[in-house]
Formats: structure tokens, C-alpha cells, sequence
């Protein structure tokens, strides 16, 4: 799979939504949410988010499937589609999400943000549109499926 033509530039993107994904997706990973425990993607409130904006998640089981999948026609609307690497759905989103945002795989494209990350090997493995109106409160809604690990019985609690 190529690369993006264009990643990032600063003066295509406003500054609050570099700002988002700075604070709300990149730290929020690096400093709190790699941590966690988990994330619960049949969240209520984050289910009904989805279904409210039409966002379509579609998760993958490895870099062939994802390969196999973008020969298809790609979802019109805001959709991920995305391989699951982790042990939870919304933990590999994030993840990605991440990993767009600090290397710079992120377009806008007319009203949309286009997202695209890519493994080790430099093998695509998310791609994704979102609706620049509704990025900031996706994030939100995806921060609000971690599940906050209970510390250990001989660990210091927060």
C-alpha cells in the first residue's frame, strides 16, 4: 500500500483540531490510556454515538485481510476500517488513531479528516473518514470506552 501524498500540514488543519489530536489522542494514549485495562466498545453511550453520526467500524484480523479489504468499494460516510491488534476493538482504533496523528498520515479532504497507519513492516492498517464536525466529540466518546484498571493489592492507588 503507498503512503499519503500529504500528511499533516498545519495550515490545512485548524489549530483546535490539531490541538485535539495532540492533547486528546496522542497524549491521552501515551500518558494515561495504554494503560488501562481495556476498552469496552458495546458502551451504551459510545454505541449510541455511532449509530447517531453512522459510523461504521469495521475490524480486521491481520494485514492480508485489510489488504484484501481496501480491493473493495470503502464505506461513504465516516467509517474505520482497521486490523485488531490488540484485545479490544476500540483499544486497536485508538491505537492507531495514535500512531496516524504522531507520524503525520492524517489529510483533510473537503469536510472530512482522512486517517491512514501503517505497522513496522509499513503495511497499512487502519483507514478511515471522519467528519470534521464530529471528530472531536468521536474521541471523546472513544476515551469514554476505557476501563480503568483497579490497582494491584500491593500497588499505591492514584
Amino acid at each position: 500500500m503507498k503512503r499519503p501524498r500529504k500528511n499533516i500540514n498545519p495550515s490545512r488543519l485548524p489549530k483546535e483540531t490539531l490541538a485535539l489530536l495532540y492533547e486528546q489522542v496522542i497524549l491521552r494514549w501515551e500518558l494515561d490510556l495504554a494503560q488501562h485495562a481495556g476498552f469496552d466498545i458495546r458502551q451504551k453511550e459510545f454505541q449510541a454515538f455511532r449509530r447517531k453520526n453512522e459510523i461504521t467500524l469495521e475490524p480486521l484480523n491481520n494485514s492480508e485481510e485489510f489488504a484484501n479489504r481496501m480491493n473493495a468499494p470503502l464505506p461513504s460516510g465516516n467509517w474505520f476500517i482497521f486490523c485488531n491488534t490488540a484485545s479490544a476493538q476500540t483499544q486497536s482504533l485508538f491505537r492507531h488513531l495514535r500512531n496516524a496523528a504522531a507520524h503525520g498520515h492524517i489529510r483533510k479532504t473537503r469536510a472530512k479528516l482522512s486517517f491512514q497507519s501503517f505497522n513496522t513492516k509499513k503495511k497499512e492498517v487502519m483507514k478511515g473518514e471522519i467528519e470534521m464536525e464530529i471528530i472531536e466529540p468521536f474521541v471523546r466518546a472513544l476515551v469514554g470506552t476505557a476501563i480503568t484498571r483497579q490497582p494491584r493489592a500491593n500497588e499505591p492507588s492514584a
